[in-house]
């Protein structure tokens, strides 16, 4: 994944996520210049749209539905992610962030 410059960077921590350990920056300051630049990971797209990244109910939704990319929630709105067993937070909070993410990728 790539990631932003040094100088960019929030301090990262380290977080248990899906049985995995992966490094998860508490809000990361991204600068998108290239399609790559926000190919990141699920666990960052949640803490992008401020959910935790350990949260195991959404995981367990994630998984129960093979979510495998974020991008899969480009179109859905909190109705279609409360259908799929999102709780009230993350169905509201994933649209917010793929909507916040939409204007940084224009910019």
């Amino acid at each position: 994944m790539p990631r932003a410059p040094r100088d960019k960077q929030s301090n990262s921590s380290t977080l248990q996520a899906d049985g995995n350990q992966q490094a998860i920056s508490s809000r990361p300051a991204r600068q998108f210049q290239s399609n790559s630049d926000y190919d990141f990971s699920m666990s960052e797209f949640l803490d992008f749209c401020r959910i935790p990244p350990a949260d195991k109910d959404v995981w367990d939704v994630i998984k129960q539905h093979q979510i495998h990319h974020w991008f899969a929630f480009i179109d859905e709105d909190k109705y279609e992610l409360e259908r799929l067993g999102f709780a009230f937070g993350p169905d509201r909070l994933i649209p917010s962030g793929i909507s916040r993410l939409r204007k940084l990728i224009r910019q």
